[in-house]
């Protein structure tokens, strides 16, 4: 029986004990047959060199192809179009930076102006709602004022049937408005124009809620009645008279100024 040069563990275990003894382990697990050298001649496994020529041959085969691409050009060429190829690398690099940078500066700067704007709505927005209660409170002021009305008492109701906007001139200008925030239709008859508000305190004038709160007004609704004398009224006696000019009074008595038990007079 002819012994091979080199078993596999497989077939090392298939060999009786005393061929076994003629081979040595490999660091790959392989069995290597123990030969002694005679004539310069020996055994060996070349497995690794075998794969290291084959990829010193690759190697000359690439880079053989490489150095074709490159024509007739010398290695000093080469190396010289290496070199400028290093440097506009490290030119395209400086220009990403700059790109980068640029970018970073124009993000600062959109935010700082973002900032800036909002701060700038905020002011404007603050401005505008104090235009708006200052517009609003001199027109409702006026209009109380023209009717004979309680400005104390009756302000807050006005202020909280207007509002402001901006008309076709883009004027600010206060309008009279429904609950719903609609704006108001005048009550004069062939007329669509908007409500004044001036109509609108007139129109309070003659209320249930809000006629004692004008001058000169101690009826209840659109009747006339005597203070004393009241054939509709609950009670017995003459009713509470207090003076317009008593603010403390009037702030005391609100809800009975409302329900017609006080009447404000000049």
């Amino acid at each position: 029986m002819a012994l091979k040069a080199i078993v596999d563990a497989e077939a090392f275990e298939a060999l009786s004990e005393d061929f076994q003894a003629e081979y040595k382990k490999q660091a790959d697990g392989s069995y290597l047959l123990d030969v002694s050298e005679a004539g310069g001649l020996k055994l060996e496994n070349v497995s690794g060199l075998r794969s290291a020529l084959e990829s010193e041959r690759e190697n000359f085969r690439n880079a053989k192809k490489l150095a074709d691409s490159f024509g007739d050009m010398s290695p000093a060429e080469v190396k010289a179009l290496v070199k400028k190829a290093k440097q506009l690398e490290g030119n395209v690099s400086e220009t990403e930076k700059f790109k980068q940078a640029l970018s970073e500066r124009e993000a600062q700067i959109v935010a700082k102006h973002e900032k800036e704007l909002n701060a700038e709505r905020d002011k404007n927005g603050m401005f505008e709602s104090q235009l708006e209660k200052h517009l609003i409170e001199s027109k409702a002021v006026a209009a109380i004022n023209e009717h004979g009305g309680n400005v104390k008492l009756l302000l807050l109701h006005v202020r909280s049937s207007m509002k402001m906007v901006r008309n076709d001139d883009g004027d600010f200008v206060a309008q009279v408005v429904n609950e719903s925030g609609v704006p108001r239709i005048t009550e004069k008859s062939g007329s669509q124009d908007a409500m004044g508000i001036s109509e609108l305190v007139a129109s309070m004038k003659t209320t249930d809620d809000f006629s004692r709160a004008f001058a000169g007004s101690g009826n209840k609704g659109t009747g006339s009645h005597s203070d004393d004398n009241d054939s509709n009224s609950n009670q017995s006696g003459p009713k509470t008279r207090i003076s317009r000019s008593d603010q403390e009074a009037i702030n005391a008595n609100f809800e009975a100024i409302a329900s017609g038990d006080v009447i404000v007079v000049d």
